[in-house]
């Protein structure tokens, strides 16, 4: 078991003798290892093996998680900032590089140190078999399946991941990026998070913005950036699409030029107690839900200017 850091050691969960302190833990371990392997020296192999589970045993983990009771609460929207979307992707990264322990055989990187020990315990099992060392050899098998097996078996971290939500934002942020790359004026862009709470916590679940244009007041509610995802074969594929929202005495149907470039496709319409007009990239029966990064900064840019015109 590889020792964690201080601050995190409330987060593993051991087997046995659950409410022993974590110092005093390594402490017997420590002392049930050399007692092992310094009655193995004298010829007691078994003997000294049986330490060795016990501290093996002593060590054992649960596993590891940073995952939270299922949420069960209310969703509400809130408004964010930028920060707090670029936060969610870097919280998603470091989870990954968190998830990859070298004894958790569910990921890549566990699997290959099993696999390079059990490869190495092999050839010297053979080099020792060669040389007549069967002592040697009985000593290393047995004591590699007692002192590492276990860790291999019981040690998997758990990680909360939101793969969509990750993927929604990634899409948000290149149009953040676009946005403060090309500013125009009068315009503001926020985000919206929603989170789903209850008396656990809270955690975000889905992500939009809004385009503002302060100078036309409550008439345009705004340009809305929103994503969803066509899931083909376990892959989540992102779809971008804007919505421009306004009151009807802003006029906006009849203000805007509706003026596509091809495999764009604007919708203009009155729902409910406003006007409408979404902006999307044409699909048919087999293809186009899956906007690439360059269509989605196209889409973005067409109705960002679209709603540009209610200011003139």
């Amino acid at each position: 078991m590889l020792l964690p850091d201080a601050t995190r050691r409330g987060e593993i969960k051991f087997v046995v003798a659950r409410s022993l302190p974590y110092n005093a833990r390594m402490l017997i371990v420590m002392g049930l290892l050399f007692m092992g392997f310094g009655i193995q020296i004298y010829g007691y192999l078994f003997l000294g093996a049986a330490f060795l589970l016990a501290a093996t045993v002593l060590s054992i983990v649960r596993g590891y998680s940073n995952v939270p009771g299922q949420l069960k609460g209310k969703r509400e929207w809130r408004v964010g900032n930028h920060d707090q979307l670029r936060t969610i992707v870097k919280i998603a990264e470091q989870s990954k590089r968190w998830d990859q322990s070298l004894l958790d055989i569910t990921c890549l990187r566990g699997f290959l140190v099993l696999a390079a020990a059990v490869i190495g315990i092999t050839v010297a099992c053979i080099g020792l078999f060669i040389l007549s060392q069967d002592d040697l050899m009985h000593a290393l098998v047995l004591d590699t399946a007692v002192l590492l097996l276990p860790h291999w078996l019981t040690g998997v971290r758990r990680i909360l991941t939101n793969a969509p939500l990750t993927t929604k934002v990634e899409q948000l942020l290149s149009i953040v990026s676009y946005w403060e790359a090309h500013p125009e004026p009068g315009e503001t862009l926020t985000p919206q998070i929603e989170f789903r709470t209850d008396g656990a916590g809270e955690v975000p679940t889905d992500a939009k913005l809004i385009m503002g244009l302060p100078e036309l007041g409550d008439t345009f509610p705004g340009l809305q950036v929103q994503v969803v995802l066509n899931n083909v074969q376990g892959s989540d594929f992102p779809y971008v699409y804007c919505v421009l929202v306004a009151k009807p005495k802003l006029n906006m149907l009849k203000k805007i030029k509706l003026d596509a470039a091809q495999g764009t496709v604007l919708e203009p319409k009155h729902q409910g107690d406003v006007d409408i007009i979404v902006v999307r990239q044409q699909t048919t029966k087999t293809s186009g839900y899956h906007t690439k990064p360059a269509k989605v900064l196209a889409i973005f840019h067409l109705a960002r200017a679209m709603a540009r015109q209610l200011l003139d």
